[in-house]
Protein backbone atom coordinates (compact mmCIF):
# COMPACT_ATOMS: atom_id res chain seq x y z
CA UNK A 1 0.00 0.00 0.00
CA UNK A 2 1.42 3.37 -1.00
CA UNK A 3 0.94 6.90 0.31
CA UNK A 4 -2.55 8.39 0.15
CA UNK A 5 -2.39 11.84 -1.44
CA UNK A 6 -5.07 14.50 -0.95
CA UNK A 7 -4.88 18.23 -1.63
CA UNK A 8 -1.10 18.07 -1.97
CA UNK A 9 -0.84 16.31 1.39
CA UNK A 10 0.29 12.74 1.90
CA UNK A 11 -0.76 10.12 4.45
CA UNK A 12 1.85 7.40 4.97
CA UNK A 13 0.75 3.73 4.81
CA UNK A 14 1.32 3.26 8.55
CA UNK A 15 -0.87 6.28 9.34
CA UNK A 16 -3.55 4.91 7.02
CA UNK A 17 -3.48 1.62 8.89
CA UNK A 18 -3.58 3.35 12.28
CA UNK A 19 -6.52 5.48 11.14
CA UNK A 20 -8.45 2.37 10.16
CA UNK A 21 -7.57 0.47 13.33
CA UNK A 22 -8.63 3.47 15.39
CA UNK A 23 -11.98 3.41 13.58
CA UNK A 24 -12.47 -0.35 14.05
CA UNK A 25 -11.73 -0.02 17.76
CA UNK A 26 -13.94 3.02 18.27
CA UNK A 27 -17.46 2.90 19.65
CA UNK A 28 -17.95 6.46 18.42
CA UNK A 29 -18.52 7.93 14.99
CA UNK A 30 -15.87 8.71 12.41
CA UNK A 31 -15.56 12.27 13.72
CA UNK A 32 -13.66 11.03 16.77
CA UNK A 33 -11.12 9.32 14.51
CA UNK A 34 -10.76 12.49 12.43
CA UNK A 35 -10.05 14.57 15.53
CA UNK A 36 -7.52 12.06 16.81
CA UNK A 37 -5.65 11.69 13.50
CA UNK A 38 -5.94 15.32 12.40
CA UNK A 39 -7.32 14.64 8.92
CA UNK A 40 -10.46 15.63 7.04
CA UNK A 41 -13.62 13.54 7.39
CA UNK A 42 -13.80 12.64 3.70
CA UNK A 43 -10.12 11.72 3.71
CA UNK A 44 -10.59 9.40 6.67
CA UNK A 45 -13.57 7.76 4.97
CA UNK A 46 -11.58 7.05 1.81
CA UNK A 47 -8.60 5.78 3.80
CA UNK A 48 -10.79 3.37 5.78
CA UNK A 49 -12.35 2.08 2.57
CA UNK A 50 -8.89 1.63 1.06
CA UNK A 51 -7.30 -0.15 4.02
CA UNK A 52 -10.37 -2.28 4.64
CA UNK A 53 -10.28 -3.48 1.04
CA UNK A 54 -6.61 -4.42 1.36
CA UNK A 55 -7.37 -6.41 4.52
CA UNK A 56 -10.51 -7.97 3.06
CA UNK A 57 -8.47 -9.16 0.08
CA UNK A 58 -6.52 -11.32 2.55
CA UNK A 59 -9.66 -13.23 3.55
CA UNK A 60 -8.95 -16.25 1.35
CA UNK A 61 -5.50 -16.50 2.90
CA UNK A 62 -6.70 -16.38 6.50
CA UNK A 63 -10.42 -17.25 6.61
CA UNK A 64 -11.00 -20.79 5.40
CA UNK A 65 -12.27 -24.19 6.38
CA UNK A 66 -9.56 -26.81 7.00
CA UNK A 67 -8.15 -28.51 3.93
CA UNK A 68 -8.81 -32.23 3.47
CA UNK A 69 -5.42 -33.21 4.87
CA UNK A 70 -6.04 -31.03 7.96
CA UNK A 71 -9.44 -32.43 8.88
CA UNK A 72 -7.92 -35.30 10.87
CA UNK A 73 -6.19 -32.81 13.16
CA UNK A 74 -9.43 -30.99 13.92
CA UNK A 75 -11.83 -33.93 13.81
CA UNK A 76 -12.93 -33.26 17.37
CA UNK A 77 -14.00 -29.74 16.52
CA UNK A 78 -17.49 -28.75 15.46
CA UNK A 79 -18.14 -25.83 13.15
CA UNK A 80 -21.02 -23.55 14.02
CA UNK A 81 -23.03 -21.31 11.74
CA UNK A 82 -24.99 -18.10 12.40
CA UNK A 83 -25.84 -14.97 10.37
CA UNK A 84 -23.69 -16.01 8.30
CA UNK A 85 -20.42 -16.80 10.01
CA UNK A 86 -18.87 -20.20 10.58
CA UNK A 87 -16.63 -20.47 13.63
CA UNK A 88 -14.64 -23.30 15.14
CA UNK A 89 -14.20 -24.27 18.78
CA UNK A 90 -11.26 -21.88 19.13
CA UNK A 91 -13.44 -18.89 18.14
CA UNK A 92 -11.71 -18.56 14.79
CA UNK A 93 -13.83 -17.41 11.86
CA UNK A 94 -13.72 -20.05 9.13
CA UNK A 95 -16.18 -18.47 6.71
CA UNK A 96 -18.03 -15.17 6.51
CA UNK A 97 -20.64 -13.82 4.10
CA UNK A 98 -21.34 -10.08 4.34
CA UNK A 99 -23.44 -9.11 1.37
CA UNK A 100 -27.06 -10.01 2.20
CA UNK A 101 -29.69 -7.68 3.74
CA UNK A 102 -30.20 -8.20 7.45
CA UNK A 103 -33.74 -9.50 6.89
CA UNK A 104 -32.51 -12.38 4.72
CA UNK A 105 -33.11 -15.78 6.30
CA UNK A 106 -30.02 -17.74 7.35
CA UNK A 107 -31.01 -20.66 5.15
CA UNK A 108 -31.27 -18.44 2.07
CA UNK A 109 -27.75 -17.21 2.67
CA UNK A 110 -26.45 -20.72 3.27
CA UNK A 111 -28.27 -22.18 0.24
CA UNK A 112 -26.52 -19.68 -2.03
CA UNK A 113 -23.08 -19.95 -0.43
CA UNK A 114 -19.91 -21.49 -1.78
CA UNK A 115 -19.40 -23.35 1.50
CA UNK A 116 -22.65 -25.29 0.98
CA UNK A 117 -21.55 -26.37 -2.48
CA UNK A 118 -18.26 -27.55 -1.02
CA UNK A 119 -20.05 -29.58 1.66
CA UNK A 120 -22.44 -31.00 -0.96
CA UNK A 121 -19.42 -32.12 -2.96
CA UNK A 122 -18.07 -34.00 0.06
CA UNK A 123 -14.97 -31.85 0.32
CA UNK A 124 -14.95 -31.97 4.13
CA UNK A 125 -15.57 -35.68 4.58
CA UNK A 126 -17.38 -36.43 7.84
CA UNK A 127 -17.11 -32.88 9.22
CA UNK A 128 -20.41 -31.38 10.38
CA UNK A 129 -21.97 -27.98 10.91
CA UNK A 130 -24.32 -26.97 13.69
CA UNK A 131 -27.20 -24.68 12.79
CA UNK A 132 -30.24 -23.33 14.61
CA UNK A 133 -33.80 -24.58 14.19
CA UNK A 134 -34.31 -22.31 11.18
CA UNK A 135 -31.86 -24.39 9.16
CA UNK A 136 -32.78 -27.49 7.19
CA UNK A 137 -31.38 -30.77 8.46
CA UNK A 138 -28.88 -32.45 6.14
CA UNK A 139 -26.20 -35.16 6.40
CA UNK A 140 -23.62 -32.50 7.35
CA UNK A 141 -25.85 -29.87 9.03
CA UNK A 142 -27.24 -30.81 12.45
CA UNK A 143 -30.13 -28.82 13.89
CA UNK A 144 -32.04 -28.97 17.20
CA UNK A 145 -35.14 -31.12 17.64
CA UNK A 146 -38.06 -28.71 17.89
CA UNK A 147 -40.25 -30.83 20.17
CA UNK A 148 -38.05 -33.31 22.03
CA UNK A 149 -40.10 -36.18 23.46
CA UNK A 150 -37.48 -38.50 24.88
CA UNK A 151 -34.64 -38.05 27.34
CA UNK A 152 -32.17 -38.80 24.54
CA UNK A 153 -33.64 -36.02 22.40
CA UNK A 154 -33.45 -33.59 25.33
CA UNK A 155 -29.80 -34.51 25.90
CA UNK A 156 -29.12 -34.01 22.19
CA UNK A 157 -30.67 -30.53 22.28
CA UNK A 158 -28.72 -29.61 25.40
CA UNK A 159 -25.47 -30.78 23.82
CA UNK A 160 -26.33 -28.93 20.61
CA UNK A 161 -27.03 -25.65 22.41
CA UNK A 162 -23.91 -25.82 24.57
CA UNK A 163 -21.70 -26.66 21.60
CA UNK A 164 -23.22 -24.09 19.29
CA UNK A 165 -22.73 -21.43 21.95
CA UNK A 166 -19.16 -21.10 20.65
CA UNK A 167 -20.38 -19.07 17.69
CA UNK A 168 -22.25 -16.71 20.02
CA UNK A 169 -19.09 -16.34 22.12
CA UNK A 170 -17.15 -15.69 18.94
CA UNK A 171 -19.52 -12.86 18.02
CA UNK A 172 -19.07 -11.36 21.48
CA UNK A 173 -15.27 -11.46 21.32
CA UNK A 174 -15.25 -10.14 17.74
CA UNK A 175 -17.49 -7.19 18.64
CA UNK A 176 -15.53 -6.37 21.79
CA UNK A 177 -12.31 -6.38 19.82
CA UNK A 178 -13.83 -4.13 17.15
CA UNK A 179 -16.66 -2.10 18.74
CA UNK A 180 -17.57 -0.52 15.40
CA UNK A 181 -19.31 -3.84 14.63
CA UNK A 182 -21.55 -3.46 17.66
CA UNK A 183 -22.33 0.24 17.37
CA UNK A 184 -22.48 0.61 13.60
CA UNK A 185 -21.19 3.38 11.35
CA UNK A 186 -22.38 5.93 8.83
CA UNK A 187 -20.02 4.92 6.07
CA UNK A 188 -21.38 3.86 2.66
CA UNK A 189 -22.87 0.36 2.63
CA UNK A 190 -20.13 -1.10 0.44
CA UNK A 191 -17.51 0.21 2.86
CA UNK A 192 -19.38 -1.25 5.84
CA UNK A 193 -19.44 -4.68 4.19
CA UNK A 194 -15.71 -4.42 3.50
CA UNK A 195 -15.06 -3.38 7.11
CA UNK A 196 -16.89 -6.51 8.34
CA UNK A 197 -14.64 -8.80 6.31
CA UNK A 198 -11.52 -6.77 7.16
CA UNK A 199 -12.17 -7.09 10.90
CA UNK A 200 -12.89 -10.80 10.44
CA UNK A 201 -9.41 -11.18 8.94
CA UNK A 202 -7.83 -9.28 11.84
CA UNK A 203 -9.85 -11.31 14.35
CA UNK A 204 -8.64 -14.57 12.79
CA UNK A 205 -5.03 -13.37 12.94
CA UNK A 206 -5.47 -12.29 16.57
CA UNK A 207 -6.87 -15.70 17.54
CA UNK A 208 -4.04 -17.44 15.71
CA UNK A 209 -1.50 -15.37 17.65
CA UNK A 210 -3.26 -16.13 20.96
CA UNK A 211 -4.00 -12.49 21.62
CA UNK A 212 -5.83 -11.91 24.88
CA UNK A 213 -9.58 -11.56 24.60
CA UNK A 214 -10.99 -8.05 25.10
CA UNK A 215 -12.57 -7.37 28.52
CA UNK A 216 -15.67 -9.45 29.16
CA UNK A 217 -18.88 -7.58 28.50
CA UNK A 218 -21.72 -9.42 26.76
CA UNK A 219 -20.82 -13.09 26.51
CA UNK A 220 -23.67 -15.53 27.08
CA UNK A 221 -23.25 -16.87 30.59
CA UNK A 222 -23.76 -20.43 31.85
CA UNK A 223 -26.97 -19.61 33.73
CA UNK A 224 -28.43 -18.05 30.58
CA UNK A 225 -27.72 -21.23 28.63
CA UNK A 226 -29.32 -23.31 31.39
CA UNK A 227 -32.41 -21.10 31.25
CA UNK A 228 -32.70 -21.67 27.50
CA UNK A 229 -32.48 -25.42 28.05
CA UNK A 230 -34.98 -25.44 30.91
CA UNK A 231 -37.50 -23.43 28.92
CA UNK A 232 -37.17 -25.82 25.99
CA UNK A 233 -36.25 -23.02 23.64
CA UNK A 234 -33.70 -24.58 21.34
CA UNK A 235 -32.65 -21.36 19.64
CA UNK A 236 -29.61 -19.68 21.15
CA UNK A 237 -30.23 -15.90 20.86
CA UNK A 238 -28.51 -14.21 17.89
Amino acid sequence: MDNFVYRNNSVAPMDQLLTSLRFYASAEHLASVVDFMGIHLSTASRIIQRVSQVLANLSQQHIHMPAENDIATVQNEVYNIARFVIADSRLRICDVVARWPASTHDMTIFANSKIKRRFDAGEFGTAILLGDSGCALSPYLMTPILNPNTHAEQLYNESHIRTRNVVERQFGVWKRRFPVLAYGSRLPLNTVLTVIVATAVLHYIARGMNEEEPPLAIDIQENEINHVIEEGNVRVPN
